[in-house]
This record gives C-alpha cells, sequence and structure tokens, in this order.
C-alpha cells in the first residue's frame, strides 16, 4: 500500500469518528512546489516526503480549531514551511556532528494549545507493537 492510500485510510478513520481532517488540509503540492523547497541551500526531501506533500501540502489552519490529521501531540506542517523550520532546528541542533541536515527536514509540529501527554493504559506496549523498529 502506498504512503498516500495510508493516509488515505487514516483520514477516513478519523472521519469515522468525527474528526475528518480533509477540511483542513492543504490540496497536494505540485512536483515543482516541492523542487521549490528543495532549491533551498542545503535541503533534500526524501522520497516519502514528496509523496506525503504531494497528497496535502500540510494544514490549512494552524492556528484554529481543526481537526488537524495528528501525528500524535502534532499536525502535519504546511510545506512552505518546512524549511524554515529546518532552519530553526539546524540553529539548536546543529552542533551534532552526526547528523546530516541535508536530509533533515521537519514535517509535523506541535499544535496550538499542546499540553504535555499523558500515556493512556498499554499505550507504550501498542507503540511497540507497531513500531518494532524503535527502541522507546
Amino acid at each position: 500500500m502506498r504512503l498516500a492510500e495510508r493516509l488515505d485510510a487514516l483520514a477516513d478513520a478519523y472521519a469515522a469518528h468525527g474528526l475528518d481532517p480533509r477540511p483542513n488540509l492543504l490540496p497536494g503540492a505540485s512536483a515543482t512546489e516541492i523542487d521549490d523547497v528543495e532549491s533551498a541551500p542545503g535541503v533534500r526531501l526524501p522520497a516519502a516526503y514528496r509523496e506525503l506533500y504531494g497528497w496535502s501540502a500540510g494544514t490549512a489552519d494552524e492556528l484554529g480549531a481543526g481537526p488537524w490529521l495528528r501525528f500524535r501531540d502534532m499536525h502535519l506542517l504546511p510545506l512552505t514551511r518546512v524549511v524554515e523550520e529546518r532552519d530553526a532546528l539546524i540553529e539548536v541542533y546543529g552542533w551534532f556532528e552526526d547528523v546530516d541536515f541535508t536530509t533533515v527536514a521537519p514535517l509535523a509540529t506541535l499544535m496550538p494549545g499542546w499540553v504535555p501527554h499523558a500515556p493512556v493504559p498499554h499505550e507504550m506496549k501498542i507503540w511497540r507493537s507497531h513500531n518494532r523498529a524503535l527502541d522507546f
């Protein structure tokens, strides 16, 4: 299953629970729009980012009431802000010698009004079952 199909399934799941994120998603970006982001010095987007932003160019209303396509406590960052947010990451974490910042680009940002997340019971068990390659 391609990434776009998985994202459609995720959006459908939200919609089934009365939280359809599609009205708050921008239309997919064109290859030219994605190329424009990559034209910034030192930016090279992974292929999956190109597919993600081809599906949707991000959240239309970042400060509104949502609903958002969520990545835990984060929402999809608009493509137009990727370089800005990447540069902010480099400013803070640029001293890490083992990180190739040409391949680092954020795809999500904290949702407005974010409060620290309190895990639900068994959350780590669920995360581990779906993210076996990640060490928690």
